[in-house]
């Protein structure tokens, strides 16, 4: 199968699964923010957590000002989001026209819960199999399905970067955090390829056989037993 080829001659399969893509991509960002609601609720503890992941050379002055460097919930929760795919967010500090940059990884934080790290393949699963569903009555592979996904997954991540990109200016300082852009691409494109594709493949191996592939087959099978005389 030529996989290129297949995307292109099927555009409105592409797409829809692009489309599913980004679905799927809000739809995991919904959920954490279920699942982490308390965290993200209107209170000094993401700020003061904020402060820690500085390290030892900012985080004692953080600490007094923990209150300015909350992040919007939209913010915080885009963190993790990112972060459940492995994404560490790069956190730069200037002051006086020096700068300094690392990475922090949420998930070595007390606020992470691990049942995030669950959030991306639930989803990617999810969407996998109800878009093969549709799909495979076109004749798509699960292949296809999943890249039509990461299409759209990386897209949604992609832009997401700059929604969730946090700045706080001080005149004197500037601090900003923001996910890696590049490891946000490939790190979602990946996530959704193959967790897209395996939904595809639960769907073949369980899903129902009487579905839009069912109808296909009985079409086909109608025209071929008609009588060539007609």
């Amino acid at each position: 199968m030529e996989l290129p080829g297949v995307l292109w001659r099927d555009v409105r399969g592409t797409v829809v699964g692009a489309a599913v893509g980004i679905a799927a991509f809000l739809a995991g960002f919904v959920a954490t923010f279920v699942l982490q609601r308390d965290e993200f609720a209107e209170s000094p503890a993401l700020g003061d957590e904020l402060a820690a992941v500085l390290g030892p050379d900012l985080g004692d002055v953080a600490e007094y000002v923990a209150d300015w460097l909350q992040p919007e919930p939209v913010e915080a929760v885009g963190w993790f989001f990112y972060a459940s795919h492995y994404v560490d967010l790069e956190v730069t500090v200037t002051t006086l026209g020096r700068s300094m940059r690392w990475t922090a990884d949420l998930q070595q934080t007390p606020l992470w819960d691990d049942e995030l790290a669950l959030v991306p393949p639930l989803v990617l699963l999810t969407a996998g199999y109800l878009f093969a569903r549709w799909h495979h009555g076109r004749g798509g592979s699960a292949l296809a399905c999943g890249v039509r996904l990461a299409f759209g997954y990386a897209a949604a991540a992609s832009a997401g970067v700059s929604v969730v990109s946090y700045s706080r200016d001080a005149g004197f300082a500037r601090l900003t955090a923001v996910p890696d852009l590049v490891t946000a691409v490939v790190y979602t494109a990946t996530y959704a390829l193959v967790f897209g594709t395996a939904g595809a493949l639960l769907y073949d191996a369980y899903g129902p056989k009487n579905g839009a592939r069912g109808t296909l087959d009985q079409e086909t099978s109608a025209t071929g037993q008609r009588d060539p005389g007609e």
